[in-house]
């Protein structure tokens, strides 16, 4: 429904069936998205081994140079 008027309602055309199709499909995308940017902002993402510092980096130059 779009609203034309302050008292009067006139109904629009519906979606196709491809059309709903792409929106759910939108919809579980945006949903996957939301949940990975979750996960990985959660607290215990961290909970993974950190990668090497950049000390060490430097220290591994230094020594294989």
């Amino acid at each position: 429904m779009v609203r034309i008027d302050h008292a009067q309602l006139r109904p629009i055309a519906g979606d196709s069936e491809q059309a709903q199709a792409v929106t759910v499909v939108a919809r579980a995308h945006q949903t996957l998205i939301w949940e990975r940017t979750r996960n990985t902002n959660s607290p215990h993402s961290g909970d993974m081994a950190p990668g090497p510092t950049t000390q060490d980096k430097k220290n591994c130059t230094a020594l294989w140079g």
